[in-house]
C-alpha cells in the first residue's frame, strides 16, 4: 500500500496526502529503468510504500510519480533506492513526513538513509536530503551531520525540504532548541537559521520569501526572516494564524497582481 504527497512540477501548487491508498484513484505506474525528463507543469506525487505491503512506522519505499497536466495520464515513476549506499526511504505511517517541493527547476525530497523495513525510522539519525534535476536524475544527495556534530531533528521527524539549487535546500522537522526549527544546507554545511518554532512542518517559498507551517504553539503559517535567509538567529513571525486547527500544507495565490494573497491551508 502507499500514501502520497503531491506537487505540480516546477510550480508551487496544492499538495494533498493519502494514507494506505491514493485518494486520486490514479493507476499504478510502471517502473522505468531509463528515466525521462520531468515535464514542466506536470503533477508530481511523492508516493510512500510499494502499493502492496501494509504501511507501518517502519521505513518503506519512496517514489516520485509524474502525471500529465492535461488528461492526467501516467508519465513515469522515479523509484528511489531502498538498499545500498544511496538508499532513500521514509516512514509508512508518519503522515506529517514526505513533503516534497518543487522550486527553481529542481525537486526536493526529504527522507532517511535507512534500508526498507527499518523499525521506527523517524527517530533514526539517518536523515538525507535528495535533489532531483529536471532530467529526473539525482543532482545531489546530502547526508545530515552525525555525532559528535549537532544533528538536525535528532531522534525526531524530518518532514519537508525545498531546494534552491542542486545542492542547497531548506529543511523542517521536529526537535529541540538546538536541533529543531528551520535549517539551511549548502554543499553539506548545515545552519540552524530559526528556532522561533522548533516543531515545524511544511516549508515553502512564495514570492521570494521563506515560510513554514506548524501545529505547535501558535498554529499557522510563519514567515522566516526576510527573503531567503541563510544565517542563524532569524526571527519567524506568524503571518496567518490557524487557531484550533493543525495546518500541514499551504499555498498562496495573488490572482490579480495587487499584492493581496489568498491562502489555502490544510
Amino acid at each position: 500500500m502507499w500514501r502520497s504527497k503531491i506537487h505540480r512540477a516546477l510550480q508551487n501548487t496544492i499538495r494533498k496526502s493519502a494514507r494506505l491508498r491514493l485518494r486520486l484513484a490514479l493507476e499504478k505506474l510502471e517502473e522505468r529503468s531509463l528515466l525521462a525528463a520531468i515535464t514542466g507543469g506536470n503533477l508530481l506525487v511523492e508516493r510512500v510504500g510499494d502499493g502492496t505491503t501494509v504501511l507501518s512506522s517502519a521505513s518503506t519505499q519512496v517514489a516520485i510519480a509524474e502525471y500529465a497536466r492535461t488528461g492526467g495520464s501516467a508519465v513515469q515513476t522515479i523509484a528511489l533506492p531502498t538498499t545500498g549506499a544511496n538508499q532513500v526511504t521514509d516512514s509508512g505511517s508518519a503522515t506529517s513526513n514526505g513533503y516534497l517541493n518543487v522550486y527553481n527547476g529542481v525537486v526536493g525530497i526529504p527522507g532517511y538513509n535507512s534500508a526498507s523495513g527499518t523499525a521506527s525510522v523517524t527517530s533514526a539519525n539517518t536523515k538525507v536530503g535528495t535533489v532531483l534535476g529536471q532530467d529526473g536524475l539525482a543532482a545531489s544527495r546530502t547526508l545530515f551531520p552525525a555525532a559528535p556534530n549537532v544533528i538536525p531533528f535528532s531522534g525526531n521527524n524530518f518532514r519537508s525540504l525545498i531546494a534552491t539549487g542542486s545542492d542547497t535546500f531548506y529543511a523542517t522537522g521536529n526537535g529541540s532548541g538546538t536541533t529543531g526549527g528551520v535549517w539551511h544546507a549548502s554543499g553539506g554545511t548545515f545552519t540552524q537559521i530559526s528556532t522561533t518554532v522548533t516543531n515545524t512542518r511544511n516549508v515553502e517559498i512564495y514570492n521570494g520569501q521563506l515560510y513554514f507551517s506548524t501545529g505547535s504553539g501558535s498554529p499557522g503559517i510563519f514567515m522566516v526572516g526576510s527573503g531567503l535567509p541563510t544565517t542563524s538567529g532569524q526571527t519567524s513571525s506568524l503571518v496567518m494564524g490557524a487557531a484550533g486547527a493543525s495546518p500541514y500544507g499551504f499555498v498562496m495565490f495573488d490572482t490579480d497582481g495587487n499584492g493581496v494573497f489568498t491562502w489555502i491551508i490544510w
